[in-house]
């Protein structure tokens, strides 16, 4: 029963190239997330308190005079406003017995209170001094938020950096780790194709290709009017045998060289099957020369690890030049 045979998706190199790279893709993805991780807050700054206008500067003025007035009217609504007006007219009264040279205790006293309340009332509802005090103190808070949070920015951004350096770096190491597992993929290939070619108990194997090559190339089309013979031989090599695949991608097993049938050890590593392979198509080309002496024969090598395809193309024999009709 024929078995289907073809190469696989990917080649020993392109699995050895993969595993570093899913390798790094990891560690990046880590760092990645980790960067993720990296953020900063933007702090809540406290507005700026306003200042008197104007205006209000002048209103106030003449509000620190009248000060019982507005006292009263936060106490005790009109009524307060009429007692106030009325303990306005104390201060007046003081003064005028000051001017005639009445200094009793109680008109400085009175005097005094006044002189107080509108120096109280004046620094609430016109001086910008107590506002500056808060705003300042508001400001050196904002500024230390800011100045935190831009150490922050900082603190973050040298780790990014240090997060990409490490990225960087982990690259370097894989990368540098698939080239030297394929060179020494490619040096044990080459290594086992030599020991092959110095076996001359492997002739048998060359015989057994040279002739499925022949038989493939025997049932390609060579009537009067094919200029060139052409064919694609395949054959791979696995730790078992070697078989020869069909240009449909099928293989017959009878027709397999099965290595303990046949009286020879199983392989035991992809590098011994596509080193035999390799050394089998320098074989089995130079055979096929022999067999197919012409200057015009080409045959072209090519593989996908222990897969090999051999293109086969030699001048047609049986090939007629056409005769013109007049």
């Amino acid at each position: 029963m024929a078995g289907k045979k073809k190469m696989s998706d990917l080649s020993m190199r392109d699995k050895i190239s993969n595993k570093y790279t899913a390798m790094y893709e990891a560690s990046k993805q880590r760092e990645l997330a980790y960067q993720e991780t990296l953020k900063a807050e933007m702090p809540q700054m406290k507005q700026l308190l306003e200042g008197h206008s104007k205006a209000g500067q002048a209103l106030g003025i003449f509000g620190s005079i009248i000060w019982p007035v507005l006292a009263g009217a936060g106490m005790g609504g009109i009524i307060g406003v009429i007692i106030g007006a009325l303990v306005c007219a104390f201060p007046v009264g003081a003064v005028v017995e000051l001017t005639k040279g009445n200094t009793e205790t109680s008109v400085l006293v009175v005097l005094a209170i006044y002189i107080i309340g509108v120096v109280i009332t004046f620094l609430l509802m016109v001086s910008n001094a107590s506002t500056k005090k808060a705003n300042r103190k508001i400001q050196h808070d904002n500024d230390e938020k800011m100045r935190h949070y831009n150490e922050e920015l900082q603190d973050i951004s040298n780790k990014k950096a240090q997060s990409n350096q490490r990225i960087a770096q982990e690259k370097e190491r894989t990368d540098a780790l698939r080239k030297a597992e394929i060179a020494r993929y490619d040096a044990d290939v080459d290594a086992f194709c030599q020991q092959a070619l110095g076996n001359s108990g492997i002739a048998p194997m060359v015989e057994k290709t040279v002739e499925m090559f022949k038989r493939m190339v025997s049932h390609q089309e060579s009537g009067t009017d094919v200029k060139y013979v052409e064919a694609d031989f395949n054959y791979e090599v696995s730790k078992t045998g070697i078989a020869y695949i069909y240009g449909s991608g099928y293989s017959n097993p009878e027709s397999e060289f099965n290595f303990q049938k046949e009286r020879f050890h199983d392989l035991n590593r992809d590098e011994e099957c596509e080193g035999l392979a390799k050394a089998l198509s320098v074989l089995v080309v130079a055979r096929m020369k022999e067999e197919y002496p012409s200057d015009l024969t080409t045959i072209k090598v090519s593989n996908q690890d222990a897969y090999f395809n051999l293109y086969f193309k030699t001048a047609n024999e049986n090939f007629e030049a056409a005769r013109d009709i007049f």
